[in-house]
């Protein structure tokens, strides 16, 4: 699926969502039925994040059908010249204050050297669902071997969204606007479900 439409789908459903009782945790995506569409969102802004850093290749990613595998999307990217890489991504979350007040970034990576000992070739992507600010320079980045370590989320300006990485090398950020539907869009008239 395309990062593009599947944000689309994503803001879709959480509108749908809204809809019905108004419970903490159906409002968050955190039931067990919504989990697969909290993935969904999470991962198109990833990979979406990514396409805005490499705007001449083109992304697209699926998520992973084990809810048990340490790998919960795929990330492909396409080169101009043909070259096709993946990426294997798991998906974290500094949850919002509302459900865990105590949780932070830091404890977010601290756990992670312990949870994936074996990270090579790994992506470990935090979503930063919560209003934080934290200069980059003040957090323990943890070792993980052969991984790559990425933060992402909604909010700052002018821009909606961002993205930071990879902490493991140099971190460059990218800042980017959610995707919108465009007048008259729809995704019944779209061709396929990857972005055009």
């Amino acid at each position: 699926m395309g990062p593009r439409k599947a944000c689309i789908l994503a803001t879709m459903t959480e509108v749908f969502a809204q809809m019905g009782p108004a419970t903490v945790a159906s409002r968050l995506w955190r039931t067990r039925p919504q989990r697969p569409y909290l993935t969904m969102r999470q991962a198109a802004i990833y990979c979406f994040g990514r396409k805005c850093m490499s705007p001449e290749d083109r992304w697209a990613f699926t998520q992973w059908p084990d809810e048990d595998s340490p790998v919960d999307a795929v990330c492909r990217w396409q080169r101009p010249d043909g070259t096709e890489r993946f990426e294997f991504v798991q998906l974290k979350e500094a949850v919002p204050a509302e459900l865990n007040p105590d949780q932070t970034i830091q404890s977010v990576l601290d756990r992670l050297p312990e949870r994936y000992p074996r990270a090579s070739g790994m992506t470990i992507a935090i979503n930063l669902n919560r209003d934080v600010t934290t200069p980059l320079d003040s957090l323990r980045i943890p070792t993980l071997p052969g991984a790559s370590l990425w933060l992402f989320g909604q909010g700052g300006e002018p821009y909606d969204s961002f993205l930071i990485g990879d902490l493991l090398t140099t971190p460059v950020r990218c800042s980017f606007n959610f995707p919108r539907a465009n007048a008259g869009e729809s995704p019944t008239r779209w061709a396929g479900l990857l972005d055009d």
